[in-house]
């Protein structure tokens, strides 16, 4: 089975004649994190790089105001770059790829990390996860088995148990900083910076100046927003927004939604707010193509299941198939 999906994937976008049949819009894609060295995930500044020679090869890379611009059935298929969340390393070892390439993107970012020492709830997760030395954890009295064959479980069942802390998601922030190992504690700080650690207001601004570039927010605190009462939402919306305008000089008027989750008060909100047009992950409720912009997400060193993303991701996302 796997052996005749990778062949799909293989052939699936250099097949005759598909990109007659594949979306006029702009696909889509979504980055995170992009390490200066490979890590589990795969993706590092040599991938990266090789992903953006192989995109420039065999498509046309816009910026995100080409979003609604239709081409003609024979040209190429546009893609635009989209990188979630703010991490250090996307100002570090993304933009100088991109620069080198003379290649657009939109960089959504979380403000919480900016400050030295904040961390994203999940990061924070990963980084127990991938560094922790010990065998056990206390928190709130109960022992969470650490040991290398139970890890993944126990992390899995922490997460649980710090996202339905109250206030949300205040509450979470608060155990992680107050009641759990600090990640400097376990995290040497040059693995630190190159995975885990947030912007500086001075990096988002710089990438703001470059003419190649786009800064969108992303909240705050990177909640899920459907767990988040109206204030709460409009806090996590609001200041997001403000401290972006605030580090930049500009106006932020494009949005993504923390791990694509949304309801009809986010986007109530984000309009409220002031904000154009937002990206989705998954279009949820499907009524508001400005603001349920599909994405498909990249994880993989694969330039064959790239491309198969870039030529079938949004219409797969958009007829609501699962996008490997």
């Amino acid at each position: 089975m796997a052996s005749m999906r990778d062949h799909i994937v293989r052939l699936g976008w250099r097949f005759p004649g598909a990109r007659v049949v594949s979306s006029r819009l702009p696909a889509a894609l979504l980055y995170h994190g992009v390490p200066a060295l490979e890590r589990e995930t795969g993706l590092s500044r040599d991938v990266f790089d090789r992903h953006v020679g192989f995109l420039k090869e065999h498509f046309e890379l816009v910026a995100p105001e080409a979003a609604d611009d239709p081409r003609r059935a024979s040209d190429r298929i546009r893609v635009i770059l989209t990188f979630d969340d703010g991490f250090r390393n996307n100002a570090e070892v993304v933009a100088p790829v991109l620069r080198s390439h003379g290649v657009p993107a939109v960089f959504f970012v979380s403000t919480r990390h900016s400050a030295p020492g904040k961390y994203l709830w999940f990061a924070y997760l990963s980084a127990l996860r991938r560094s922790f030395r010990g065998e056990s954890i206390t928190f709130r009295a109960e022992t969470i088995d650490m040991t290398p064959e139970r890890r993944g479980a126990s992390i899995a069942r922490l997460r649980e148990t710090l996202n339905a802390l109250e206030p949300y998601p205040e509450g979470m922030y608060r155990a992680i900083e107050e009641e759990l190992p600090a990640l400097e504690e376990f995290t040497a700080e040059r693995e630190s910076l190159d995975l885990w650690a947030g912007m500086s207001a001075d990096q988002v601004a710089g990438l703001d100046q470059d003419e190649l570039f786009t800064v969108g927010a992303h909240t705050v605190d990177h909640p899920f927003l459907t767990k988040c009462d109206r204030d709460e939402i409009a806090k996590q919306i609001g200041e997001g927004k403000r401290w972006i305008e605030e580090a930049t000089g500009h106006a932020c008027d494009t949005f993504a939604y923390p791990a694509g989750d949304y309801d009809t008060r986010v986007i109530e909100e984000c309009r409220r707010q002031g904000f154009r047009t937002a990206f989705a992950v998954a279009p949820r409720l499907r009524r508001d193509d400005l603001f349920e912009r599909p994405r498909v997400g990249v994880y993989a060193r694969s330039v064959e299941a790239l491309g198969f993303k870039v030529q079938w991701g949004t219409f797969m996302r958009r007829v609501g198939l699962k996008v490997g």
